[in-house]
């Protein structure tokens, strides 16, 4: 009977054990929780603006190289990215275009009007550019593209934008934070 009561014991307790450990979320469960714990979404308005902000002063830079890239049509031979081959130089007019372009893109970014269409057309502007002739390589310029890319799917707009403004009907009925993924620091 003693034997009987000791394992009766010893194996409530482990039960007891398992079901404590049971009600604790699991080391998946706990980094999904960390990831995904709703949060403001000020630090990332703010990159949304100073975002805009880089790409104004990219196309300022450009207008400002625009009789070097008309020299881009007397040349000879372009050096080309493998894969990218197909992309040619267009005239300094259709070049200055695709800066105006590229500008009105990020102002819209910054002032979050019209964001994600904004974003994917700031991406394949400066993609083009980027990518019209290896020598115009630039690592912040190869980081632009990428953080264009991302901004295409990033909820930036939902809160300090003219889109949430506009839109303050939708903003009320969601809150205005976003999950920990797109969180800048």
């Amino acid at each position: 009977s003693t034997h009987f009561h000791l394992i009766y014991k010893s194996t409530k307790a482990i039960l007891m054990r398992s079901i404590a450990m049971s009600n604790k979320p699991t080391l998946f469960g706990r980094i999904y929780n960390m990831l995904y714990t709703p949060m403001d979404i000020a630090g990332l308005a703010i990159f949304r603006m100073y975002f805009g902000a880089i790409i104004l002063y990219e196309c300022w830079r450009g207008t400002r190289l625009l009789p070097v890239v008309a020299e881009y049509n007397v040349q000879q031979f372009y050096f080309k990215y493998r894969f990218f081959e197909w992309i040619t130089p267009i005239t300094p007019h259709e070049m200055e275009w695709l800066f105006r372009i590229y500008a009105l893109a990020g102002v819209a970014i910054m002032l979050g009007i019209f964001y994600r269409f904004a974003a994917l057309i700031a991406a394949l502007c400066i993609s083009y550019i980027f990518l019209v002739d290896i020598t115009n390589y630039l690592n912040h310029i190869y980081l632009v593209i990428i953080m264009s890319y991302m901004m295409v799917f990033i909820p930036a707009h939902r809160g300090w934008s003219l889109s949430a403004w506009l839109n303050k009907k939708k903003v009320l009925k969601k809150k205005l934070d976003t999950p920990r993924p797109h969180r800048v620091h």
